[in-house]
C-alpha cells in the first residue's frame, strides 16, 4: 500500500496491487480459508466471516476488477495493472459505459471503480481487525492474564471495552436509525475506535437512514457536534464515510463519493 500511494483514491490506481484492489481482496480470502480451513471462499459465509450479502458485494468487486485487468491486459499487450488515464477512456468504451448528463462515460466507470475499490478496502479493514481480536481473545484465555477480565462500562447505552465502543445488541440501529449518528460522535468525543463488529452493523443498517432522520433535529445536533469535535473529528468522519452513513446523512456528499475525478 506504501509503495502504491497508500490511497485507494489514486487517481491512476492499481487494479493489482492498490489499495481496495485484487490482491487486498485475494489476502482476505487467503486469511480466511487459512483460519477456517475452508477450501472455497463461499463456505467462509458458512463460518461467519461474511454475510451472504457481504459476499456478494465482494463478488461483485472481484469480478468487476478482474475485467478491468483483463482488458489492461488485452489492450497492452503485457502484464500492465495500473489504470492510467489513457487506459481509463479505453476501458470505459470496452465496457459499455455511456455518457449521463453532467457525467462522462470515463466519470461513470472510474467512479464504480472507486466505490469497489472502497467497499473491498473498508470491509478487509474491519475483517481484519475482527481475526485481530478473535485472535486476542484466544490468546488472553490461554495466556498470563487467562481468566482475567477487564470490565466493559456503559457510555449513553453503549458498551464501551478496550477502547472500543460497541452496539448493545444487533437490533440497536434498527430501534432507532439516530443513533447510526449518534455513535460516531460519542466516538470522537470520548476518543473511542468502532467496534469492526459495530462498523459491519453500521453498514448493513446505513440504509435505515432516510429524509426522518436527515430532518431529526437530534440527529442534525449530533452531527454538528461531531463537526466541531475537538478530538479527532477528520478519522471519524472517514469511518462514517466507510460504512455509508455519511453519504446516506448528507445526500450530496453520497453523489459525489469516490468520484475523484
Amino acid at each position: 500500500h506504501k509503495r502504491m500511494g497508500d490511497s485507494r483514491y489514486v487517481v491512476e490506481p492499481n487494479v493489482k496491487d492498490g489499495k481496495g484492489g485484487l490482491r487486498d481482496l485475494h489476502t482476505l480470502y487467503w486469511i480466511g480459508k487459512f483460519i477456517h480451513r475452508v477450501r472455497a471462499a463461499a463456505e467462509l459465509v458458512d463460518v461467519d466471516l461474511f454475510t451472504q450479502a457481504e459476499y456478494r458485494s465482494f463478488r461483485r468487486a472481484e469480478n468487476f476488477l478482474l475485467a478491468v485487468r483483463c482488458h489492461l491486459h488485452v489492450l497492452t499487450g503485457r502484464a500492465e495493472d495500473r489504470l492510467t488515464f489513457d487506459m481509463q477512456r479505453q476501458i470505459a468504451e470496452r465496457m459499455n459505459f455511456a455518457e449521463r448528463p453532467g457525467k462522462s462515460s470515463v466519470e461513470r466507470f472510474m467512479q464504480l471503480y472507486f466505490l469497489h475499490a472502497k467497499r473491498v478496502g473498508s470491509l478487509t479493514g474491519v475483517f481484519l481487525a475482527h481475526i485481530d481480536e478473535q485472535f486476542e481473545a484466544k490468546s488472553a484465555r490461554s495466556g498470563f492474564f487467562a481468566g482475567w477480565k477487564q470490565k466493559a462500562r456503559t457510555v449513553k447505552g453503549y458498551r464501551v471495552f478496550g477502547g472500543k465502543i460497541a452496539a448493545p445488541s444487533d437490533d440497536w440501529f434498527r430501534k432507532d436509525p439516530v443513533r447510526l449518528i449518534e455513535i460516531f460522535q460519542i466516538a470522537e468525543e470520548q476518543e473511542l475506535e468502532l467496534h469492526p463488529e459495530t462498523m459491519r452493523q453500521a453498514d448493513r443498517d446505513s440504509g435505515l437512514i432516510d429524509k426522518a432522520v436527515r430532518h431529526d433535529e437530534r440527529a442534525n445536533a449530533l452531527f454538528l457536534d461531531l463537526l466541531c469535535g475537538r478530538n479527532d473529528p477528520e478519522t471519524v468522519l472517514r469511518w462514517m464515510n466507510e460504512t455509508g452513513v455519511f453519504g446516506k446523512f448528507v445526500p450530496d456528499f453520497g453523489k459525489v463519493n469516490a468520484q475523484m475525478q
